[in-house]
């Protein structure tokens, strides 16, 4: 029997920090990149709810993921799930009233 949250552990491990054949790879340009567009819209609860906003809006276009080439080389080989019309908190607060 396979071990796998030890095995993944393992390998996230050597992921971060090296295993010692291979330096740490700090990913390309468009992924750093990516990933601080990422930190700084999820740092603010308005920042996020803009993002989620147009994630939603992005979502009913299908050019967007046609378009933007790392989403089209990501998503050429993925179906992603329909996003939800409304966030949560949105339903949330209708049913309230």
């Amino acid at each position: 029997k396979i071990d796998i949250p030890s095995l993944l552990l393992e390998l996230r491990q050597r992921a971060v920090q090296g295993d010692g054949e291979q330096p740490r790879s700090k990913g390309s340009l468009g992924e750093r990149v990516t990933w601080k567009i990422w930190s700084w819209f999820t740092r603010s609860p308005g920042r996020y709810r803009f993002a989620s906003r147009m994630a939603r809006l992005g979502d009913r276009v299908p050019l967007v993921k046609r378009l933007l080439p790392p989403m089209r080389a990501w998503a050429s080989s993925r179906e992603l799930p329909r996003l939800a019309r409304r966030s949560f908190r949105d339903g949330y607060r209708k049913e309230q009233r």
